[in-house]
């Protein structure tokens, strides 16, 4: 089956009947996972310790945790899926074609939410607007060249690792690689060692210094899954390339960054991932699932800074509790799905639009 929408986004395809169902299941998997790891996990713990519970609802808060722990397992898993939609994409478009549908995927989305987080803290929370040195490249998601902190109230250090990972796969592309696949498992492998000796890459930020280090040869793995689904590579090949990377990571977490090395959401977002694949032919398209699916990048962006807003608002009508989080939430559905009707979706359709032309004039 080919995941013709994937051509147009590393999250959304374009069409119900394009989709790829187990996609859109890792998908909502992910930014749930994320959302509530953020915005939940105190209460989900307190659940799983609280001895008043009903021993049931004491053990799913147990078995959700870890799940749920930094929204660690949703991210690894946004990296999983991105990295074998990615690979499928460049199996059919040039490197040019690639960056430029990329651009209009990833970029007028993100600048719109860092834009709107900026002129909102300014006005309703008195903080000043960053000058131009952190705000230019931070809207180009290259701050890791400069120390920039992070927008979104942190998210975007996941798409900084996104655009490398473009970067990455347009060069091999261009390099005719993409087109060797059997090649390609132990230029991952040679990637992921060269970034264990350089040593770890940022090291701006504290929480997450390293994450290109540790997390960039999951994109790879999502690589290989793609490419050993479709025979491209041998099954030996392919479990050489996740070992070592997998190995690597478990060997360097502690001394990167020892936060994460008492957690286990990177091999939980492993197994899941392979679970939902290995049903991937059971699974079965359905509305909700492709709307959830679309709102993915919206939630993303919006959920870590505009759920205070939302839920002020909230409380400011008088609702507490379980209710003014339940309008949270509903809130911020409704607005990530605007912003992927009238933002999100437009810049794709502009970006196929300006692809095509390109492509058009160069064959004239």
């Amino acid at each position: 089956m080919q995941i013709r929408g994937a051509a147009d986004s590393p999250h959304a395809p374009r069409a119900a009947t394009d989709r790829v169902v187990f996609l859109d299941v890792l998908r909502i998997f992910a930014f749930a996972s994320v959302l509530a790891g953020h915005k939940f996990y105190p209460a989900i713990e307190a659940a799983a310790q609280d001895p008043s519970l009903h021993v049931t609802l004491r053990l799913m808060a147990q078995i959700l945790a870890p799940f749920v722990w930094a929204g660690g397992a949703g991210v690894i898993v946004f990296f999983l899926v991105s990295g074998y939609i990615i690979t499928q994409v460049l199996q059919r478009e040039r490197a040019g074609e690639f960056l430029l549908r990329r651009i209009f995927r990833i970029y007028p989305l993100y600048i719109a939410a860092v834009l709107i987080e900026t002129l909102l803290a300014a006005l309703l929370l008195g903080q000043a607007v960053p000058p131009l040195s952190v705000m230019i490249p931070r809207l180009l998601l290259i701050g890791d060249l400069f120390g920039t902190p992070y927008a979104l109230a942190g998210v975007e250090w996941t798409l900084r690792l996104e655009v490398l990972f473009y970067a990455i796969m347009a060069a091999l592309k261009a390099l005719g690689l993409i087109e060797q696949p059997k090649t390609l498992p132990w230029i991952y492998l040679a990637l992921s060692a060269l970034g264990l000796w350089a040593g770890p890459m940022p090291t701006a930020h504290g929480w997450s210094d390293g994450f290109i280090t540790l997390y960039l040869p999951f994109l790879f793995v999502g690589s290989v899954a793609f490419l050993n689904e479709r025979r491209l590579i041998g099954g030996g090949a392919a479990l050489a390339a996740v070992g070592g990377i997998y190995a690597g990571y478990l060997l360097a977490l502690p001394g990167i960054n020892p936060r994460g090395a008492n957690s286990h959401f990177l091999t939980l977002a492993c197994l899941l991932s392979l679970a939902v694949w290995l049903m991937r032919a059971r699974l079965r398209g359905a509305a909700w699932i492709v709307f959830l699916s679309n709102l993915t990048y919206a939630v993303y962006l919006f959920h870590n800074w505009l759920w205070s807003y939302l839920e002020a608002a909230a409380r400011g009508l008088g609702l507490v509790g379980g209710t003014a989080a339940g309008i949270t939430l509903l809130l911020l559905l409704v607005i990530s799905a605007m912003a992927h009707r009238v933002i999100e979706q437009p810049a794709i359709a502009l970006g196929r639009r300006i692809a095509a032309r390109l492509q058009a004039s160069g064959r004239g």
